[in-house]
């Protein structure tokens, strides 16, 4: 698996994971961090697939794309989608706006 991490200045900082040097079983955004496999000041991660996964993990709160999603699955393992982010305020007022008229 490879992880990218996004940047306050929105750059993208790409990482290879050391698959078989982790040692966790359930990663999350704070997991990756401590383990060093994306830097500190990273703000957001996503897992794009980059070789083969197998052991059997479980992906929480960080994105991944199909394909990796698909590795985790195969070696017996879970995926659990971030929480959805809340719609900015002025979209919301704007939704709120069309809907009264």
């Amino acid at each position: 698996m490879r992880v990218i991490g996004t940047t306050a200045d929105q750059s993208l900082l790409g990482f290879e994971a050391a698959k078989e040097a982790m040692k966790a079983v359930d990663i999350d955004f704070a997991v990756l961090m401590a383990e060093r496999v994306i830097p500190r000041e990273s703000l957001s991660a996503k897992v794009i697939l980059s070789g083969e996964l197998k052991r059997k993990i479980t992906l929480k709160g960080v994105k991944a794309s199909k394909g990796a999603r698909a590795a985790i699955e195969k070696a017996g393992g879970k995926y659990e989608e971030p929480a959805a982010k809340p719609a900015p305020e002025k979209k919301l007022a704007a939704k709120e706006k069309k809907a009264k008229e």
